[in-house]
């Protein structure tokens, strides 16, 4: 199950674009896109929450983060070229930033999912530092434990 669809992308450029065997990008590539945001949301997500995330409510925020994803990709292609391209720039990577930070949110648990389940840790050992950007390493001489 996809996070998003082509038209939830389209929908971002207010109806200026569509998706097709011969449009750039393709309907294929962009398919291709949306499978990728995927799965980096599972892979970011599911260091905290059971993936993939099926409640209807918590879909609506991983909806909103896979369409940043997939549409900050499609602006790129659209504006690779022209006069434009500066402004292009900043959207994508502010589109980006803003996907990335939601995901980071997530896993810091800044913002919750409520309908969806803690990660469980029965299955291997589990910590939800991992991506809190702390330093996992042990100093010499030192009890750490």
């Amino acid at each position: 199950m996809a996070y998003c669809t082509k038209d939830q992308v389209a929908d971002e450029f207010n109806g200026s674009v569509s998706f097709g065997v011969t449009t750039s990008p393709t309907a294929t590539t962009v398919d291709r896109w949306i499978a990728e945001a995927d799965v980096l949301i599972d892979a970011k997500v599911g260091l905290r929450y059971d993936t993939p995330i099926t409640d209807p409510t918590d879909l609506i925020l991983i909806r909103m983060i896979s369409v940043l994803l997939v549409s900050a990709r499609v602006r790129k292609r659209l504006n690779r070229t022209g006069p434009d391209n500066e402004n292009a720039k900043v959207k994508v990577s502010d589109s980006m930033s803003e996907a990335n930070k939601m995901l980071n949110d997530i896993v810091k648990g800044l913002t919750n999912l409520p309908g969806s389940s803690l990660a469980n840790s029965e299955a291997g050992v589990s910590s939800y530092t991992v991506g809190l950007e702390d330093p996992h390493t042990f100093k010499k001489g030192e009890d750490q434990w």
